[in-house]
């Protein structure tokens, strides 16, 4: 599939006043890269690179982390440097907002990070030989992203939605890399119909794989696509419908 680069900066940046309450599986992701770089990272780095930085959820744990560090950020989405100096109203860092995808890193991070971003490339899998190829000798790759199963009960009313690469590309992909930790979370979370479901999704700007128009969907649809998600998962009418997350975490060593 084309990613929409324009829907996805207009999506998430109307989310991000809501996407932090929202965000509770990216939280938990956020919290899981951080116990690992605590356990796996003996030299803190002095020079940081994040990808895809949003409202700032794991900028504000690696500044907790790595106080003295040199920090630079990106994001596509301009109004992302705001949330991030709401977070860090006393931390200097440097902002460039931008496709990741396309312009060049330079070269001399001991630590890029990534969270819950790199679904939403081209090649997502691009990200890790930029990423090797800007880390120092020694340096820290630090990735979350999403297997194949991620949102699956949407695949009967959305199957046009994202690609995830499956787990053994990645592997394949990280060849380069040495002392490679990977961690598979499954996060369920339950809505009690379809409607707070996408609200959910439009509330962490996850809805940028749907097309506009399907924004402006009637109630008619609506109870009709739920009848359909029932259906697929066998839930009865009194349960929540699941909404299950898989994100993958990857902390690897240059």
């Amino acid at each position: 599939m084309t990613i929409d680069r324009q829907l996805i900066a207009d999506r998430f940046g109307s989310a991000f006043a809501s996407y932090d309450k929202a965000a509770t599986p990216q939280q938990r992701v956020v919290a899981e890269i951080i116990a690992l770089l605590t356990e796996k990272v003996v030299t803190p780095p002095q020079r940081i690179l994040e990808i895809g930085c949003g409202t700032g959820l794991l900028t504000e744990s690696l500044s907790t982390l790595y106080p003295q560090a040199e920090l630079t950020l990106n994001d596509l989405v301009p109004e992302a440097e705001h949330w991030v100096r709401e977070k860090l109203p006393h931390r200097s860092f440097a902002f460039i907002t931008g496709d990741a995808e396309q312009w060049d890193w330079g070269k001399g991070y001991q630590l890029i990070a990534s969270s819950s971003c790199i679904q939403w490339w081209q090649e997502p899998l691009a990200f890790i030989r930029k990423a090797y190829n800007a880390l120092t000798s020694g340096g820290t790759l630090a990735l979350s992203t999403f297997l194949p199963e991620n949102l699956s009960e949407l695949q009967p009313i959305l199957p046009n939605a994202l690609h995830y690469p499956p787990l053994a590309e990645y592997q394949a992909a990280l060849t380069p890399f040495s002392h490679i930790e990977q961690r598979a979370l499954t996060i369920e979370l339950q809505f009690p119909s379809l409607l707070e479901l996408l609200r959910h999704l439009k509330a962490t700007g996850t809805n940028a794989f749907t097309h506009p128009h399907q924004g402006l969907w009637s109630r008619g649809r609506l109870l009709r696509l739920e009848e359909q998600l029932r259906q697929a998962h066998q839930p009865s009418p009194a349960d929540p419908l699941p909404l299950t997350y898989h994100p993958l975490i990857i902390i690897a060593q240059k």
